[in-house]
């Protein structure tokens, strides 16, 4: 991962920059791999401010992982070398989707999706879906989960299966300051309704996906809460 960096210098001075690799677990600090060296006999004489980058190399995770890049420097001719700055960077597995993969594959997880979106995404990480109305799901008695995408009649569909007991999700694509995520229960169902930008940004941001795999986990929560009395 290429990780760009600006530094000043004053008139004169050449220095050598270089940097390592932090793991954060639980408050520690723990070193990752050797120092990488950034650049060498930097000259600041004609140009107070330079632009350096340099490449980090992330290790294999298992979960989500929170790590941090020190640069440090060194003047020349024999200063110390010192802490200049550093940056926070949160990583996640490769597989973040697996649990819902593994999910899918037990339960049944229906799906209407006009805008194609979440279609071409839930097919390219292999998990498994099923057409709105597939009918080899009518006799399941294993918890329906249906998500629909901003559809003119999403809500109406919506209430139709949460009243055969669906937990449903619906989400509306939407770019603004204030995103929401309502969860309530709907007669014999549950039904969330998400409105915030996620859906385009499924492909490339781990975080988005991460958000996904924990609205469509509130099937349990809400599976739980609506057999609570009122």
């Amino acid at each position: 991962m290429p990780v760009p960096m600006v530094v000043y210098g004053v008139s004169g001075v050449r220095a050598d920059f270089k940097a390592r690799l932090f793991q954060l677990p639980q408050g520690l600090a723990v070193p990752v791999g050797e120092y990488m060296n950034v650049a060498s006999d930097v000259d600041f004489s004609t140009v107070p401010r330079r632009e350096l980058t340099f490449d980090v190399a992330i290790p294999p995770i298992e979960r989500e992982s929170r790590f941090e890049v020190v640069v440090f420097m060194r003047a020349h001719p024999n200063s110390d070398w010192q802490r200049i700055g550093s940056l926070s960077l949160r990583a996640y597995p490769n597989d973040l989707l697996k649990p819902l993969k593994r999910w899918a594959e037990r339960r049944p997880l229906r799906l209407q999706d006009p805008s194609g979106k979440l279609e071409r995404f839930l097919t390219a990480q292999g998990i498994s879906f099923l057409d709105l109305n597939a009918r080899s799901l009518e006799k399941s008695h294993r918890p329906v989960i249906t998500l629909l995408v901003d559809g003119s009649d999403d809500l109406a569909v919506a209430k139709s299966r949460t009243r055969r007991g669906e937990t449903v999700v619906v989400f509306r694509e939407r770019a603004g300051a204030f995103p929401r995520i309502d969860r309530t229960r709907w007669q014999g169902g549950a039904l969330l309704i998400v409105e915030l930008e996620l859906l385009d940004r499924l492909g490339l941001d781990p975080q988005a996906q991460k958000l996904l795999l924990e609205i469509v986990s509130k099937e349990e929560d809400l599976r739980h809460e609506r057999q609570d009395p009122e």
